[in-house]
Order: structure tokens, then C-alpha cells, then sequence
């Protein structure tokens, strides 16, 4: 099976860099999340010990209306640190959604692309097909063979491969395909006929 060496102007290694960078934005998002999570673990294993040394410090006193400190903590303290934790936690829900909508968009941009590029191939490939049976059909005809002559000289990356005026023959075209030079000699010879 022929397959193309590009697809619209972009090597294959151009596409294939292309994914790669999305997959590592995808990446970069995924760590960006982790390291707000750890963050998050750390702030709250601080307060859990904060709290264990205020416990201790609390069961070390011999206060006889212990209750009264409790109101006082619980009045002062505790409301703080709720207000404190719920707002960190609402900012990294927020972080977590902005982070889920980009890797969203990211996922529909990948997508898009890869539609993209499967529809084009689909019909390079048939174009290419066609083109091929169209050649084959020209090589079988012995009556138009001996007319059939090129056009216009053919280059690859602006080296001389065959001159103008020569006679497109079964050993031409074996020629360029033992060269690795048939899918261009067949755009080519495309070319001249939409001409």
C-alpha cells in the first residue's frame, strides 16, 4: 500500500511533535493539580500536629474550669481556622475545574485534529489509488504509450531527477520506484495532466 510522506504540508514528524506537545501540556496541567493536592495534605498534617501540642498542652494544666478555656478556644479559634480551610478548599475546587476545563479543551483540540487528519489521509489515499490505476490503465494502453511523454521536468528537493520530453514507460516508472521517488513522480505526472 502507498502511503503518503505528508499530510497538507506537514511532515509526519511535524504531526507527530504537534500531539507530543499537547500530551505534555496535558502533563504539566495533571503535576500543576498534584502540587496543589500535596499542598493542601501538608497544610492540613501541620494543623493536625498544632492541634495534637495544643491538646497536650491543655491535659498538662491543672485549671479546675477547663471548660471555660474550651468556650474561649472554640469562640475564637476554631471558627478561624474553619473559615481559613473552607476558603482554601473552595480555591482549590476552583484551581480543579479551571485545570478539568483546560484538559477538556485540550482533549476536543486533540480530537478535532486527529478527525482532521484522518479524513484528509482518507482522501490523499484515494486520489493516490485512483492516480496509480489511472497510470496502470496508461501503461497497459500500448497505443498511447509511445505518445505519452513528460511534460515538464521533475525535481525533488531542486535536484534533476528526469528531464522533460522523456518517454513515461514500465521501466521509468520502475525506475522511480526503486528510487523511493514514486509518490512525487505520480503527484507530478497529476499535475501535468490537470494542466
Amino acid at each position: 500500500m502507498i502511503l503518503p510522506t505528508s499530510l497538507f504540508g506537514f511532515s509526519k514528524s511535524q504531526v507527530r511533535s504537534y500531539i507530543e506537545n499537547l500530551t505534555q501540556s496535558f502533563e504539566n496541567l495533571i503535576s500543576k493539580l498534584d502540587r496543589e493536592r500535596d499542598l493542601l495534605t501538608l497544610e492540613n498534617e501541620r494543623l493536625a500536629k498544632e492541634i495534637e501540642k495544643f491538646k497536650k498542652n491543655l491535659s498538662n494544666l491543672h485549671i479546675k474550669d477547663i471548660e471555660y478555656y474550651k468556650a474561649f478556644i472554640e469562640d475564637f479559634f476554631i471558627s478561624e481556622w474553619e473559615e481559613y480551610y473552607s476558603k482554601k478548599a473552595q480555591e482549590v475546587q476552583i484551581e480543579y475545574s479551571k485545570t478539568l476545563d483546560e484538559l477538556e479543551k485540550i482533549k476536543e483540540s486533540i480530537i478535532q485534529h486527529i478527525q482532521y487528519l484522518e479524513k484528509y489521509k482518507e482522501e490523499i489515499l484515494k486520489r493516490l489509488y485512483n492516480l496509480v490505476d489511472e497510470i496502470e490503465r496508461f501503461l497497459d494502453d500500448d497505443e498511447r504509450l509511445p505518445a505519452k511523454k513528460l511534460q515538464k521536468d521533475f525535481y525533488v528537493d531542486d535536484e534533476l531527477i528526469l528531464p522533460a520530453g522523456i518517454v513515461i514507460n514500465h521501466e521509468v516508472i520502475e525506475s522511480m520506484r526503486e528510487k523511493g521517488f514514486l509518490i512525487e513522480f505520480l503527484k507530478h505526472l497529476a499535475k501535468e495532466e490537470e494542466e
